[in-house]
């Protein structure tokens, strides 16, 4: 961002992503305009203590060991399979649609693509859980959109998102379970577009 002259932006992330774009602000936060966050959970000590639970240090180095030794393309559909058994309430069109776009996104991964980003997430379970005062300063310029039905972060580990940043915009109608965002991408671009210009940050505002 430096480098190209940018010296602040909206920081948005889904999912995995929605830690690393909490962590972010939480870095830079003069960089930060806004932080919008869909299908994720709280960088809170609450729901860190659930993740190392679900990942203890054995599970954590069989991922990685059968990463690094099974050969990838017998890994690719067992990780689409894994990605599959979170949709939830969609059509069978959705279901057709959502099959060929995972197949599309992992046709060219890499082992050692999916290597890195899977050690980046067990990095991250150790990091320095947030506190509510790491995004005060933003007030009413978090929008979250937390699927109903996301059976990957549980409502309590979502209750403790909305804890965690008490000014925030709520929206919590939305189904499709945890890839939502990837099954309705319109709905939540037209999502965003109606919160940035509510909150001053849209294309028109100075």
């Amino acid at each position: 961002m430096e480098s190209l002259g940018i010296s602040s932006c909206v920081v948005t992330g889904s999912s995995f992503g929605g830690y690393l774009a909490q962590q972010f602000v939480r870095s830079w936060p003069e960089m930060t305009e806004a932080l919008i966050l869909f299908s994720t959970a709280a960088f809170s000590r609450a729901t860190l203590t659930r993740l190392r639970e679900r990942y203890p240090r054995t599970k954590r180095d069989m991922i990685m060991a059968l990463l690094h030794l099974v050969p990838y393309p017998a890994m690719k559909p067992v990780r689409i399979r894994l990605l599959k058994h979170s949709f939830s309430g969609v059509t069978e069109e959705e279901r057709i649609y959502m099959d060929g776009l995972l197949r599309e996104i992992y046709r060219d991964y890499t082992a050692r693509e999916d290597i890195h980003l899977t050690g980046l997430f067990f990095d991250l379970l150790f990091q320095k859980p947030a506190g509510t005062s790491d995004y005060l300063f933003l007030g009413h310029r978090i929008l979250l959109r937390l699927p109903a039905d996301d059976t990957t972060f549980s409502p309590e580990m979502q209750a403790d998102l909305v804890r965690l940043m008490p000014g925030a915009v709520l929206d919590l109608s939305v189904t499709g379970g945890h890839m939502a965002t990837m099954m309705k991408p319109a709905e939540y671009a037209d999502a965003m577009r109606q919160f940035l210009e509510e909150a001053g940050l849209g294309p028109d505002s100075d």
